[in-house]
């Protein structure tokens, strides 16, 4: 199991630009790290992490929309300076 601070620094390690700022509970097996690429970067890229083994990947919102609008909802579970 990995923490929090493990996987936003496998996010980092992966996707070098991106500058993760908050983190989720994305259901009950993932971490869901949005990590824009920029102060000026719009987009918000969103990354999963996997809490059991760090396995990763990014995340389309709409793949479970219904999931994703219900991550949000619940509100971070840490922020990233």
């Amino acid at each position: 199991m990995i923490d929090l601070e493990r996987a936003k620094n496998i996010v980092k390690e992966h996707f070098p630009k991106a500058q993760p700022k908050a983190a989720y509970m994305y259901g009950k097996k993932y971490y869901l790290i949005v990590a824009p690429s920029g102060e000026n970067d719009m987009n918000d890229p969103f990354y999963i992490v996997s809490v059991a083994n760090g396995d990763y990947r990014f995340l389309n919102p709409l793949e479970d929309i219904d999931l994703f609008n219900e991550t949000m909802e619940n509100g971070s579970v840490k922020t990233f300076d």
